[in-house]
C-alpha cells in the first residue's frame, strides 16, 4: 500500500477514544499478551503531566472506514526525562503495510521537537516483528524486561537486600 494514502492525524480525544479502545482490543485479541487497556487509563495517559496529547499522539484512519483506526502512536517526554517513551500499535490486518513506519517518523520528528536526547520502545519479544521493525529503523537493544509469576500458597524466604536497595511498588 502506497503510506501516502493513509490518513494519519492527531488525535482527537472526544471521538477517538472508544475507537483507540476498539484498535487495542483487536490487537489483543490477534497477540494474546495480556494488555487490556480500560477508558478510564487511557483518559489518564491522556491527562498526563507534561504530555500534550494533541502534539504527542497519532491515529491512522482505515482508508475505507474513517470510523476505524488501524494504527496509533504516541511519544512522551516525562518532566525531568531526557528520554522519551514511545508507542506504537498497528490493526494485525495493517501490519508489514507501512502503517508503522508513517508513525515512527512523526515519533522522532516530534521527539527532537521536545529535546529529547533519545526515545525508548518496549518490544515485546513473543511478537518477532516487533524487534525486527525497530531494527529496521535503527532502534538497537539496551535492556530487558523479565516478569516472573509464582503460584499462590508457596512460602518464601525472607529478602535479605543489598545495601541501598528497597522493595517499592512498581507504580512508584
Amino acid at each position: 500500500m502506497d503510506t501516502n494514502q493513509l490518513k494519519i492525524r492527531p488525535i482527537a480525544p472526544d471521538q477517538d477514544v472508544p475507537r483507540l479502545l476498539s484498535l487495542y482490543a483487536a490487537v489483543e485479541t490477534a497477540d494474546r499478551l495480556g494488555i487490556k487497556l480500560s477508558e478510564q487509563t487511557l483518559l489518564a495517559q491522556l491527562n498526563a503531566t507534561g504530555h500534550d496529547p494533541l502534539k504527542d499522539r497519532w491515529v491512522v484512519e482505515a482508508p475505507a472506514d474513517p470510523t476505524a483506526l488501524i494504527g496509533s502512536g504516541l511519544v512522551r517526554l516525562s518532566p525531568g526525562s531526557a528520554h522519551a517513551e514511545a508507542n506504537i500499535i498497528v490493526h494485525p490486518d495493517w501490519r508489514r503495510r507501512g502503517v508503522g513506519s508513517s508513525l515512527i517518523s512523526r515519533i522522532i520528528e516530534r521527539a527532537s521537537q521536545l529535546g529529547s536526547s533519545e526515545i525508548q520502545f518496549y518490544a515485546d519479544t513473543r511478537l518477532p516483528g516487533s524487534q525486527s521493525f525497530l531494527q529496521l529503523h535503527r532502534f538497537s537493544a539496551q535492556g530487558a524486561y523479565t516478569e516472573f509469576r509464582l503460584t499462590e500458597g508457596i512460602k518464601l524466604p525472607p529478602v535479605i537486600w543489598p545495601y541501598g536497595y528497597t522493595m517499592r511498588p512498581y507504580a512508584e
